[in-house]
């Protein structure tokens, strides 16, 4: 009887072990990879698009809400000014996506096409930059300008999931993955935005 008990532990514990195993292995990390290099994302957030001057219902039913994406790696920190994001700084890596989302206040889930000619579709995002190793006082580091891919967004319970895929000006690849909280900044539509994508200090995106 004590054989039997022993052996029925046994395979209870290994069981426990195995899927603790299981979920180790199968958990992903968050990352952004340029240039056969990973680097660890930690942090992310969405605000207004400020892509036309400022944030407003669109006028043309077939238009998307403009909605701008920004994950970053640890060593970045975001500032806000009286509720709404105002600058980032610190030395880091990271990546910002103009979108257009069928929804006003978030990210819808499915696939964002890069649209180069900006037609402000739902399902589109019409520029993207990301910076590798960037101090963003003084402007030093890699930063590079994404000209095709895609954008993945999945919610998950209270959290996002986010794949992208996307090429450079540079004839390279930008890769990555991303599953957290992400922080809102979105204002009513309706509402000009205090702050957008174009007006963020201490990270140039546009040029």
């Amino acid at each position: 009887m004590k054989n039997v008990l022993r052996i029925t532990l046994g395979l209870f514990l290994l069981s426990i072990v195995f899927m603790s195993c299981s979920k180790t292995t199968t958990s992903k990390k968050s990352y952004i990879k340029y240039d056969n290099k990973e680097y660890d994302l930690s942090q992310g957030i969405i605000f207004p698009g400020d892509f036309a001057g400022k944030q407003v219902a669109p006028t043309d039913v077939t238009s998307g809400n403009p909605i701008s994406l920004l994950l970053l790696s640890s060593g970045l920190t975001i500032h806000e000014v009286g509720g709404t994001v105002d600058s980032i700084s610190g030395t880091g890596s990271g990546i910002v996506f103009e979108t257009y989302s069928g929804s006003s206040d978030k990210l819808d889930d499915g696939e964002y096409v890069f649209d180069s000619l900006s037609l402000e579709k739902p399902g589109t995002f019409s520029y993207a930059d990301a910076i590798f190793d960037y101090n963003v006082g003084t402007e030093v580091g890699t930063e590079v300008e994404m000209i095709g891919g895609t954008l993945t967004v999945k919610t998950v319970g209270n959290d996002y999931e986010f794949t992208f895929n996307c090429n450079t000006h540079d004839g390279k690849t930008v890769t990555g993955y991303y599953k957290g909280s992400i922080k809102s900044y979105m204002t009513p539509v309706g509402k000009v935005a205090k702050n957008g994508v174009q007006k963020l200090s201490g990270w140039n995106f546009r040029h």
